[in-house]
């Protein structure tokens, strides 16, 4: 995934194109670090790539998804939901695809296959941070440019 917009699968033989996806085109803007469409990790697993979407372009341009799965074959959108802007990382685990952001201090659970949305958390404060799973326990950090962070544990859904 790039801050351009796109989503680019290589050949790991010769680094060639095999497809690329443009999601939304060139939404580089001149704002701090250039924040693009794809900022976080983009995830892999089951045959699909997951990715939280952030945004900095003008207004008249229709604002994307913020969390999406691609097909691993072509790129084609899998499935796709709004959570609001996030520059996080995706965490996987136990088909599950776990999201951040900042637009509001939810935290997102969602069945990875079907992209049904299993839980919304509210935490303390805005999440960027990718989660980890350990023990059927999910741990998110929180707090950016707010209050205090720290990190909370979730039972798995």
């Amino acid at each position: 995934g790039s801050k351009d917009g796109s989503l680019y699968a290589r050949d790991p033989e010769d680094g060639s194109a095999v497809w690329t996806n443009v999601v939304r085109a060139a939404p580089v803007s001149p704002a701090f670090a250039g924040f693009g469409l794809f900022n976080g990790a983009v995830g892999f697993a089951q045959d699909r790539f997951y990715a939280t979407l952030f945004e900095f372009s003008p207004a008249s341009v229709p604002a994307p998804n913020h969390l999406m799965a691609f097909s691993a074959v072509d790129g084609s959108i899998a499935w796709q939901d709004d959570i609001g802007h996030s520059w996080g990382s995706v965490a996987l685990g136990g088909g599950l695809v776990m999201a951040g952001n900042q637009a509001n201090t939810n935290f997102y659970v969602y069945d990875a296959t079907t992209g049904s949305r299993l839980k919304t958390i509210a935490m303390p404060a805005t999440s960027s941070s990718g989660a980890s799973i350990v023990d059927g326990t999910i741990y998110v950090g929180y707090g950016v440019f707010g209050p205090a962070g720290g990190v909370k544990a979730i039972g798995l859904p």
